[in-house]
């Protein structure tokens, strides 16, 4: 099994925004496609208002479910912050991000994840995303991400004052299991759980998690039980 490279990842993404969608389904699109090495990423995005809050309105494939509205303020201490007001590109270790800084968005599960990136898009709209990796394992995609972050400014200043028409809920456009991910349904139909599998193929249990997720979209199924009923049939 493959995983798409650079290039098809970033001609989708622009395929798929031919098609207008919906911030939220901009969101919901980027964190099932976007990560290079075919891994769900938490994704979010936030708008800078005229009171100086950023208002995070999407949240999309994290670890734990997180509220529906969060803010921040664009003088505070955070990295999302310090995204919008040097409209520069941040990484972040997701690990020590309390340690290095000190008003960092409360987000439960966040240090989970290895790598945190922020692309600011307008001088109002940022979009921010999780990944499982560590940072070092991201330095030979950040030309990747910048393409994406080009793109991205390109559609929202293209759509700042337009209304967008609705589409269909995004599937995802790889649909065929990788070898891990083979792996890991063989372990959930023998019956293991998260915690189970994670030891017994070394990764952290918060993998595991992203991982099922993507199974369960592959195979357009919702969880554990009509898994076994799709394997039962």
């Amino acid at each position: 099994m493959h995983t798409l490279g650079a290039s098809d990842r970033l001609r989708n993404l622009v395929d798929f925004l031919l098609h207008f969608p919906t911030r939220e389904q901009l969101v919901v699109y980027l964190s099932q496609n976007i990560c290079p090495k075919g891994e769900l990423a938490g994704v979010s995005t936030g708008y800078l208002d005229d009171a100086g809050i950023i208002n995070f309105e999407f949240f999309y494939g994290f670890n734990d479910e997180l509220p529906t509205h969060k803010t921040v303020k664009i003088t505070d201490d955070d990295p999302t912050a310090e995204t919008l007001r040097t409209m520069k590109t941040t990484v972040i270790n997701l690990h020590t991000i309390y340690q290095d800084y000190d008003q960092a968005l409360e987000m439960p599960g966040i240090t989970d994840y290895g790598t945190g990136l922020g692309f600011p898009t307008t001088t109002r709209r940022l979009y921010a995303f999780a990944f499982v990796g560590e940072n070092e394992n991201f330095d030979g995609f950040m030309e990747y991400f910048e393409c994406i972050r080009s793109i991205l400014t390109f559609w929202e200043t293209l759509n700042e004052s337009k209304s967008i028409k609705q589409m269909p809920k995004p599937e995802l456009l790889d649909t065929a299991l990788t070898q891990r991910q083979e792996r890991i349904l063989e372990l959930i139909n023998a019956g293991k759980t998260n915690a189970t599998i994670a030891t017994q193929l070394g990764y952290s249990e918060s993998l595991i998690r992203q991982e099922t997720i993507i199974i369960y979209r592959k195979l357009g199924v919702d969880g554990r039980r009509e898994l076994k009923k799709a394997v039962a049939s």
